[in-house]
């Protein structure tokens, strides 16, 4: 068994303190290259049409049918990896405001950003670079669609997940610490490098909001007419890329083929 100092402080200290660091990831720089892997097939799911077959790939993976309905219906993004036919990964991505449980807190996108969350390799596919070949289709997609930029947040002490951000280009932003002692009925929290109110706010304190870009992505499919304010559920048809090729069909580049069934 590999010896983790940084995992066991972070059992030995979570109830009472957590340092969790906010990362931007600016869409318009170039992303590093990845070693192929031709046994990862990486899907995307979004859309009621897509429920199905997105909680079948899911369960496996350990997600409730609940959770992922629940996420599903309010418009998230799913990316599952593959492996030999075996869901080895996931990533999620919101285009709205999402309550960040650790911290208990509400991050906001700003505009034309999405927030990405939720994400894990399954530990017999870990060490081999999974996160990032899952994320790349993802992230292709965001900047076809428009999206400039998108946040994440992971915890200090996850080295691996930590270093895995760094390694991706993507600039920390904020770190949030976040504390609670015994006998606090909330957790009590402070921002370094920014401040609380520019991303996040407490839960309860006005509504949740729709990003620019998740309303982009409901009129893509109607048109540069539907692509602001429009916030209705665009005909169930193929997004065209760039290209005009349809992402139905779309096979991205090595390391892996990606499939688009939106």
């Amino acid at each position: 068994m590999r010896y983790d100092p940084w995992n066991i402080l972070r059992r030995l200290t979570d109830s009472y303190i957590r340092a969790y660091c906010v990362f931007e990831a600016d869409l318009s720089q170039p992303r590093p290259a990845l070693p192929p892997n031709p046994d990862l097939v990486v899907r995307l799911f979004r859309g009621d049409e897509q429920l199905q077959s997105a909680t079948e790939a899911l369960i496996p993976a350990g997600l409730t049918a609940e959770d992922v309905s629940a996420r599903m219906h309010k418009g998230d993004l799913v990316a599952v990896g593959f492996v030999n036919g075996t869901p080895a990964a996931y990533t999620w991505t919101r285009f709205g405001s999402t309550l960040a449980k650790e911290i208990e807190l509400v991050i906001r996108p700003r505009n034309h950003e999405a927030i990405q969350y939720d994400s894990l390799v399954l530990k017999p596919f870990r060490r081999h670079r999974l996160q990032f070949a899952v994320a790349a289709p993802v992230l292709d997609y965001l900047q076809q669609a428009g999206c400039t930029g998108t946040l994440s947040w992971v915890n200090l002490l996850n080295r691996p997940s930590y270093k895995n951000q760094c390694k991706w280009g993507k600039k920390r932003i904020m770190t949030v610490i976040s504390l609670r002692l015994p006998g606090m009925k909330h957790r009590w929290n402070t921002a370094l490098g920014a401040r609380m109110a520019s991303l996040f706010t407490k839960p309860g304190l006005g509504r949740l909001v729709e990003s620019d870009t998740g309303q982009v992505l409901r009129g893509v499919a109607e048109g540069p007419a539907r692509r602001t304010g429009n916030l209705q559920r665009p005909r169930s048809k193929p997004v065209p890329n760039s290209a005009g090729m349809q992402l139905a069909d779309f096979i991205a580049p090595k390391p892996c083929r990606a499939c688009w069934p939106f």
